[in-house]
């Protein structure tokens, strides 16, 4: 690999690249350090333009069709090098393990609705408190507050529900059906669910980088400028 800025993509683990060399030879890089690989694809500090998103979106997707846990990083991650890359893995180390166990086997399920006419306090009342409470079957799938992301907000004549659930890749179908039991309760609430992701909303480690040449200190990592 040829030393020039890389974007990170996502992380998984060590121990299933060898499926995922197979599935993408030649369409991106894999760096490994100890129990991580890195997922990594050349190019300049890009913006964020519409193909950067739509190859930044493949990559991810393509890793989660491939490896039973991935990491993924937002759209403009960029590194300088491979060197530098090995070095965000080993110097983030434990954060990368909590994150990886914790993600182990699981996907991103979203669920959006929209409610006429709004709670009269701003928060979930009537029409609203029914829904939030018909939830259930979904929150069972996520039943620790950490897994879940649920957030009604107030917008015009309307009120709007914005759910992401973490949930295990097994209990994808049990979350569609308790999808259609949600909505066969409440026909007349406008409802959009949408999954399985990779786990953006519960991807929690702010990396700091280092590029393991001497003398020179940590940073953290930051996205690319718009």
């Amino acid at each position: 690999m040829n030393s020039q800025p890389l974007n990170l993509y996502a992380v998984v683990p060590a121990d299933e690249i060898p499926e995922l060399q197979t599935a993408v030879a030649g369409e991106f890089d894999l760096v490994a350090w100890g129990p991580f690989a890195a997922i990594v694809g050349a190019g300049p500090r890009q913006l964020r333009t519409t193909a950067a998103a739509l190859l930044h979106d493949r990559v991810v997707q393509v890793a989660m069709e491939h490896c039973s846990t991935v990491l993924p990083f937002r759209l403009g991650t960029c590194l300088d090098d491979a060197i530098e890359v090995s070095s965000v893995l080993e110097l983030n180390a434990p954060g990368l393990a909590r994150q990886l166990q914790r993600l182990r086997g699981r996907v991103e399920m979203g669920m959006k609705a929209r409610m006429n006419p709004p709670p009269s306090d701003g928060g979930p009342s009537g029409l609203g408190l029914r829904f939030f409470q018909g939830l259930g079957g979904l929150r069972n799938l996520a039943p620790l507050h950490t897994d879940r992301r649920e957030r009604f907000t107030r917008k015009e004549e309307r009120s709007l529900f914005d759910g992401r659930y973490l949930v295990a890749r097994a209990d994808v179908d049990l979350f569609w059906s308790a999808v259609m039991a949600l909505r066969e309760s409440m026909p007349s609430v406008p409802m959009l669910a949408s999954g399985p992701w990779a786990p953006y909303s519960f991807a929690e480690v702010a990396l700091i980088a280092g590029s393991g040449r001497p003398g020179e200190p940590g940073r953290e990592v930051r996205d690319a400028p718009n």
